[in-house]
């Protein structure tokens, strides 16, 4: 197994997995059995993590926890991009645009503001759960 894929195994699982539950659970973006932001959970958080922290040594609990911040942030902010640049293209719509785009706003922060520090608490999880390991444990 390559040593990028044992590194993120465990990050990308802490995010998909329970994002797919919600998903599952509330029906979600897209139907189930795998919603849109569950993919995107599984497209951003190996390259970040591996990027941030499982590349680098030693692996330490605030370079963990600002990875998982990282994505965290951009599990929320890629769709919203897209959202944004989908909009813009499609022109002007009718009535009540500014209102709903300022609605859409406060809903991103609101999500940035929640899941940021969730992100935040994962990865430094997931860098106690590594320095746990077999090959790390003295003897």
């Amino acid at each position: 197994m390559p040593e990028w894929v044992r590194k993120t195994w465990l990050p990308t699982l802490l995010f998909a997995f329970p994002i797919l539950a919600f998903e599952m659970w509330h029906g979600g973006v897209s139907p189930p059995p795998v919603g849109t932001m569950t993919v995107v959970a599984l497209l951003v958080v190996p390259p970040t993590w591996w990027r941030a922290t499982a590349g680098r040594s030693p692996l330490g609990v605030g370079r963990g926890a600002l990875s998982g911040a990282l994505c965290a942030a951009l599990i929320v902010l890629l769709p919203a991009i897209y959202v944004v640049a989908a909009t813009a293209l499609k022109g002007p719509g009718e009535g009540l645009g500014g209102l709903s785009t300022a609605a859409g706003l406060i809903v991103l922060v609101g999500a940035l503001v929640v899941l940021v520090p969730v992100g935040a608490g994962l990865g430094a999880l997931v860098v106690v759960l590594q320095g746990r390991g077999p090959a790390e444990r003295p003897s």
